[in-house]
């Protein structure tokens, strides 16, 4: 998985000064309690609960409702099957089935897409929703053919541009293959 970035950083910043504020009141909380009993116990350090709280937001609360609603970053997770088509300069359009699954945390996403005769995995991505109705994920990848793929396709990188709607995405992209090539998708979820 890698880094992404989202269109209103000030999100993670607020997100983060708060997880905090709350680890700095809970670390004294829970210190002023462990003196309070007979036993000898270390203090909590309030950069460990901070380390406790921010995995366990990273992971999965910032998914939960209500404060997914409240940071309003979207949930890409999951996997989407549907057709892609692909327009080449020297070529006329070809459908063929893929497959995309995202695995995305708050601070980290990997988009790996599956097509007939070779695979693709992100390597830097970018969400933005300025658009509340058209969230969308820009990515770019690197491409690699199967081994009985066609000799005319070589290792090549690109850029799609993905938007959501409930439990379809649509999205274009386009490559830096010669002759460079491009397309479109609509896939459906299929699972978390």
């Amino acid at each position: 998985m890698h880094n992404y970035s989202i269109t209103n950083t000030k999100i993670r910043i607020t997100v983060i000064s708060f997880i905090a504020v709350v680890s700095a009141y809970l670390s004294f909380m829970l210190n002023s309690i462990i003196s309070l009993l007979p036993l000898s116990l270390e203090p909590l350090s309030p950069f460990l609960i901070f380390g406790i709280l921010f995995f366990i937001f990273d992971r999965c609360a910032w998914k939960i409702w209500p404060l997914n609603s409240l940071i309003k970053i979207p949930n890409f997770n999951g996997i989407w099957k549907g057709q892609c088509q692909t327009t080449s300069t020297n070529t006329n359009k070809k459908k063929s089935d893929m497959k995309i699954k995202i695995k995305q945390t708050f601070t980290k996403i990997i988009v790996d897409a599956i097509f007939d005769n070779s695979h693709s995995e992100s390597f830097s991505a970018d969400v933005d929703y300025n658009n509340p109705y058209r969230p969308k994920l820009i990515y770019s990848y690197l491409n690699k053919p199967q081994g009985s793929s066609v000799s005319t396709m070589d290792k090549h990188l690109g850029t799609v541009e993905i938007c959501i709607n409930n439990l379809e995405l649509c999205g274009d992209y386009f490559t830096d293959r010669q002759p460079q090539t491009k397309g479109s998708f609509n896939l459906k979820k299929e699972e978390s």
